[in-house]
């Protein structure tokens, strides 16, 4: 014991001396930052820390505490900087300034609190990671010393690697949520993230499959994208649960492809600066329309609505108004003078026609001509109303119509007469049954469809513009009966005759034999797929492939759960070390088993239908083959262990 003052300022002095200088280990128990400004707020980042190496007294670790130590920082100005501070639980390093007084240097790795793994560093280069995670309250022990730490949950990450200097800035990374330590393949390259938002940059030598080299790419994580390639594309994606809905695609050449992928339609800006769009619908414009140059076009839903100037196929019939006595106006100029009406064609009236005096010209003898088209043809001049005649018009067309029908007709007795001129006269109709006509078993008319066959088969077209429909109905009765097609042992089939073997097209069809069988064939032009697609509600029927068929192999691809009550397994044995093989096997950032530590073995490629890459998979069959031999490799050790206990007792 110090008897004196003075001793206890030297020894004060020593300790304090011998303290100074010197690093210790601590663990921080408070963290006080600065949210208020001076001197609100008094406390700049500081933490309280304890020694973790301290002695015990009566067996119990002495507590050794230091509070408000400053923090060593990287960055600092007037309320500005990279504020730093460790957070409780933390590892340390302090320096002592005084016996009371320290700086925190940094922190410390330990056991409890180990570092990010970076799967591909080596002594020369180790990639930078910049890992945050939210702080968790770790737990203590007897001692009260910070021993367990939870796993980092929802981790936002920036990573830069730099043997190919591909660098990745990810948010909510769930890879890094579902193996904390980062490690094997949870992430190795840029490949490795396809579930997370994120940013990703691609070097000119990234080791990407999946993407190309010197792209910059933003991904999200419900599967839309958008990213920059070299050759100056620009592609931006939109995707809900993995499936593509639309996108829009701006190329090199200036072309722009603006995609519905859901109802299957496009517009594309050529790169002659053609607007297209495909397959064609309708385009809405709100609001006026001008066009400086020619407009050319197809069909529009103005047809049958408007007259078309330079005539229509069939012609057109131009009615005034909608109810009943209404009147049709025709003038030559919307002048106050009306102009002049020129019909360049004969004129034909039906019903009570009553016409304006129309003059064909103001000179003696001029002439009104009217025509049906401005075909060299003239067409026809159809009146649909009755025409009433002043003048001599109206002799001279009865004279003109009876002097012709006198020289086609003549009268007779009630019987068919002046040979192919057919005067039914006598009642027409009425005296002459058909059933009595001759010939009625000729097959003269090809141009219908013969009910009892015809010789060399029928071809039944519904139209003849594009997209015309053939439909079949039992009945024209609300309630229907049955379409029977190929009754008997025949076959049917759609496209082309997939049993001809001469034939290089791609045809689908049926054929029932005599034994009751009954056969389903595809046939696809070489290289070709067979795809079983279906819809459900408001979707179109092939909105979703779930099946696809290789025929050069038979190979089968279903892109969803299949069921069955059994399975016939005809898959070669397998003779290695299956519980070698199988210890190597890891699951991937995803849940599922990481294909590529299969057994080779066990690996099988195949093209993903839905986005036509190579995938690989794994061989069920031949998985089940390695499993049945691990099971005999164990069944072996087993036997032995029994045997080696057997042994072992005996001797007891």
């Amino acid at each position: 014991m110090v008897s004196n003052v003075r001793d206890r300022n030297i020894d004060s002095s020593r300790r304090e001396d011998s303290r100074k200088g010197q690093v210790d280990r601590c663990e921080v128990i408070n963290v006080r930052p600065h949210v208020a400004p001076y001197p609100d707020d008094k406390d700049f980042n500081t933490v309280d820390v304890q020694l973790i190496d301290r002695p015990r007294v009566n067996g119990k670790p002495l507590t050794i505490k230091y509070v408000k130590l400053n923090s060593l920082q990287r960055y600092h100005g007037r309320f500005q900087g990279e504020p730093w501070n460790a957070r409780i639980g933390d590892m340390v390093y302090i320096y002592w300034l005084a016996e009371r007084e320290a700086l925190v240097l940094g922190l410390c790795t330990s056991v409890e609190q180990e570092p990010v793994c970076r799967s591909q560093a080596d002594a020369h280069h180790q990639e930078y990671v910049f890992k945050l995670s939210p702080w968790e309250e770790p737990k203590q022990n007897d001692d009260h010393n910070y021993v367990e730490f939870p796993d980092p949950k929802h981790p936002e990450c920036y990573k830069w690697w730099p043997k190919t200097r591909d660098s990745l800035w990810i948010f909510d990374c769930l890879e890094g949520h579902n193996t904390p330590s980062c490690c094997a393949q949870a992430c190795n390259s840029l490949d490795d993230h396809q579930s997370s938002t994120c940013f990703k940059n691609f070097s000119d030598i990234s080791p990407t499959s999946i993407d190309l080299p010197r792209r910059f790419k933003f991904l999200h994580r419900c599967g839309s994208f958008w990213y920059y390639d070299d050759d100056g594309t620009i592609h931006i994606a939109g995707k809900v649960s993995g499936d593509l809905k639309n996108q829009e695609i701006f190329y090199p050449s200036g072309k722009i492809l603006l995609e519905n992928v859901v109802d299957s339609c496009s517009a594309i800006l050529d790169d002659d600066g053609d607007i297209k769009l495909n397959p064609l619908k309708t385009v809405y414009i709100d609001g006026d329309l001008n066009i400086s140059g020619a407009c050319t076009h197809g069909s529009c839903s103005c047809e049958g609505e408007f007259v078309a100037l330079d005539g229509v196929a069939g012609g057109q019939t131009l009615c005034g108004g909608t109810e009943e006595d209404e009147e049709l106006t025709l003038c030559g100029t919307s002048d106050a003078s009306k102009g002049c009406v020129k019909v360049d064609a004969d004129l034909k009236c039906t019903g009570n026609a009553q016409l304006p005096t129309v003059c064909g010209d103001d000179q003696v003898d001029g002439e009104l001509t009217l025509c049906g088209t401005s075909d060299a043809s003239k067409g026809q001049v159809t009146i649909d109303a009755d025409l009433e005649c002043n003048g001599d018009l109206c002799t001279q067309i009865k004279a003109a119509i009876k002097a012709y029908c006198d020289t086609l007709y003549a009268a007779s007795g009630g019987s068919v007469t002046n040979g192919d001129s057919h005067d039914h006269s006598g009642g027409d109709g009425a005296q002459i049954d058909h059933g009595g006509l001759g010939g009625l078993s000729d097959d003269d008319h090809s141009q219908y469809a013969k009910l009892t066959g015809r010789s060399g088969g029928q071809t039944i077209q519904g139209g003849t513009g594009s997209g015309d429909d053939l439909i079949l109905e039992s009945t024209s009765n609300a309630t229907k009966g049955t379409v029977c097609v190929g009754p008997g042992n025949g076959k049917i089939f759609i496209g082309e005759d997939p049993y001809d073997t001469t034939n290089a097209v791609a045809g689908w069809g049926f054929q029932r034999y005599t034994d009751g069988s009954l056969y389903t064939a595809w046939k696809t032009i070489t290289g070709g797929k067979i795809y079983l697609r279906c819809g459900a509600g408001a979707e179109t029927g092939y909105a979703r492939t779930f099946l696809q068929i290789t025929p050069s192999t038979g190979a089968c691809y279903f892109l969803d759960n299949v069921s069955a009550l059994s399975f016939t397994d005809r898959t070669p044995g397998y003779n290695g070390d299956a519980l070698a093989e199988i210890k190597q096997i890891t699951n991937n950032a995803r849940g599922g088993i990481s294909h590529k530590t299969l057994p080779a073995f066990a690996r099988a490629k195949f093209t993903d239908p839905a986005t036509g890459q190579e995938t690989e998979g794994r061989n069920i069959g031949n998985m089940v083959s390695i499993l049945t031999k691990a099971v005999q490799q164990l069944t072996e050790k087993l036997e032995a262990a029994e045997k080696k206990i057997v042994e072992l007792e005996a001797r007891l």
